[in-house]
């Protein structure tokens, strides 16, 4: 399966992270959902929504309690004729600094539903500034103001979870000193 994560998508599950990384007590998990078109080989994400209301976690998110009911509001949300094509979620570094790939853990892999997609994304502090590029092993990466992170896509199918191939819009994000970097 092909992903195309367009540049609004990006932003948001970007600042997602970093917003929940920032956590008082130390870096979270993020979910959201991820909205765009299924074509004939893959998935464009145009838009994804952040969860405000899931229970984060430094080492796993829940979703909200009210998830089925929040997701029976999808049809009112003016998407432009998208449709939901699946979910995000974070990976943080811990309070160590250590990272944790944007790969599916046990617990990932058991939350996730046949056919949708799973971008997850890795999170940690960076130790120099890294242009946007889509990477051999299939990642998204960059620096984002004082985070570099990762970005991979997935998907389950027939019980089985599967590495898309991940493609970006990689214009520039700005840093938090005003200027403009990948």
């Amino acid at each position: 399966m092909r992903v195309f994560l367009e540049r609004e998508a990006r932003l948001a599950i970007i600042f997602a992270a970093i917003e929940a990384a920032e956590e008082r007590y130390g870096p979270k998990e993020t979910l959201g959902l991820l909205f765009g078109y299924r074509t004939g080989d893959g998935v464009i994400v145009r838009f994804a929504l952040p969860y405000q209301t899931a229970k984060r976690k430094t080492s796993g998110v829940e979703y909200p309690r009210k998830e089925s009911r929040l997701l029976s509001l999808l049809p009112e949300l003016p998407k432009a004729h998208m449709e939901h094509v699946g979910y995000f979620h974070s990976h943080p570094y811990d309070r160590k600094g250590r990272e944790y790939p944007p790969s599916p853990t046990d617990s990932d892999k058991q939350s996730m539903r046949n056919g949708d997609l799973e971008i997850i994304i890795s999170l940690k502090r960076k130790k120099k500034d890294v242009e946007a590029g889509v990477r051999r092993n299939e990642t998204v990466s960059a620096t984002a103001g004082p985070y570099y992170y990762k970005i991979a896509a997935y998907y389950k199918i027939e019980g089985r979870i599967e590495k898309a191939e991940l493609d970006a819009s990689l214009e520039t994000v700005p840093r938090t000193d005003g200027n403009l970097n990948a």
